[in-house]
């Protein structure tokens, strides 16, 4: 079972989550978290370290994410503001 941890920066934010893995769990820092993608009551979560998936929907994810840092922008999908490179104008 996935946990998110409740690890904080300065500002009292979440920066580390628990997922897990074959070997037990493995903790990443929310700023290699790329966007997460949710599908009912599962969540992809897509790193520069590749992609989790957790058991946990989008929405409970979305609580425990810095709104600073996180904006959830479809339904479906939340991306880190951080990350963002480009936007294309369509």
């Amino acid at each position: 079972q996935q946990h998110l941890m409740n690890l904080t920066n300065a500002d009292s934010s979440p920066f580390v989550i628990s997922v897990p893995h074959k070997d037990g769990e493995k903790w990443i820092l929310t700023k290699h978290i790329l966007f997460a993608k949710g599908s009912g009551s599962y969540t992809l979560l897509q790193t520069d370290q590749g992609p989790h998936m957790l058991s946990i929907n989008l929405g409970k994810l979305c609580e425990k994410l810095d709104p600073e840092q996180f904006r959830r922008v479809h339904r479906s999908y939340v991306v880190n503001l951080r990350r963002i490179d480009f936007l294309h104008k369509s």
